[in-house]
């Protein structure tokens, strides 16, 4: 399994993305797809399996990605260098799990909105947020499925967020060092602010979910528990959970720790 997820290093292409996904996966097939809206597209995988009565798929959104080369210098290719919600999504034994990238990451950059600022300042943008839930969509159609939990990692974590608040059918919300308050987090670390994005705090109100679960890393430099604090609070919802990942940074989490997480999940 390391040697699968240390090959997902420089990954360009949905095919590459789905070779390491079966690899990963060991006895499941992983399926590919592609959603399109507007001038972008986003690529995904679903693992599939029968729906028992009490099941709810798990919805893995992967995070920014390769967004910057430094501090004042956009990537020209978003695609992480270490995917980190993949690697969840592959060490989640449940049936069915689904994964899904963002946009112009594994491909897809001679799209017209393939463009720096689509996973920069607008990387949570109306048109990002509208493509990301049509793949929900084909996944939840694909699956049959009529409750989704979504878990995201990172600024997945805001995607996850905003989808939930827009929706009906999200069960759980789950968050592994989730960016919840992009203008907080920004004037943290005095970096461009994300304008032209929603802010996920701003629709913590909207929220109509069973619960909540934010997981942040002891030693995450990134992403604060404060955060995650003031999201709940926005949220006003009574059943929520944070929760401190021992000794884990930002680039959550190693194989034993997700698999003790999931247990609690």
């Amino acid at each position: 399994m390391l040697a699968v997820l240390t090959g997902c290093a420089g990954v360009s292409s949905k095919q590459q993305l789905l070779e390491i996904a079966n690899r990963g996966a060991f006895s499941s097939t992983w399926q590919s797809f592609t959603v399109t809206s507007d001038d972008i597209s986003v690529q995904g995988l679903i693992k599939p399996g029968t729906l028992t009565s009490g099941t709810i798929p798990r919805i893995y959104i992967e995070g920014d990605g390769h967004a910057w080369i430094n501090r004042y210098r956009p990537s020209t290719d978003p695609t992480p260098k270490k995917p980190v919600a993949l690697e969840l999504a592959l060490k989640d034994p449940a049936k069915p799990v689904a994964y899904i990238a963002r946009p112009c990451q594994y491909g897809g950059l001679d799209q017209p909105g393939c463009k720096p600022a689509l996973w920069t300042r607008e990387r949570f943008s109306p048109k990002v947020i509208r493509v990301m839930d049509q793949a929900v969509n084909h996944i939840k159609k694909q699956l049959g499925a009529k409750k989704l939990d979504l878990i995201g990692y990172s600024g997945g974590g805001a995607i996850a967020a905003i989808l939930a608040a827009q929706r009906n059918d999200i069960d759980t919300l789950t968050t592994v060092a989730g960016l919840l308050d992009h203008d907080y987090w920004t004037k943290r670390h005095q970096v461009q602010p994300l304008s032209g994005s929603i802010n996920p705090i701003d629709l913590a109100h909207k929220l109509k979910i069973r619960r909540q679960i934010h997981w942040i890393g002891a030693n995450d430099k990134v992403i604060s528990k404060q955060q995650a604090q003031r999201f709940v609070a926005a949220s006003k919802q009574v059943e929520n959970h944070i929760e401190t990942m021992g000794d884990q940074g930002h680039d959550c989490c190693r194989p034993e720790v997700w698999k003790r997480l999931l247990k609690q999940y």
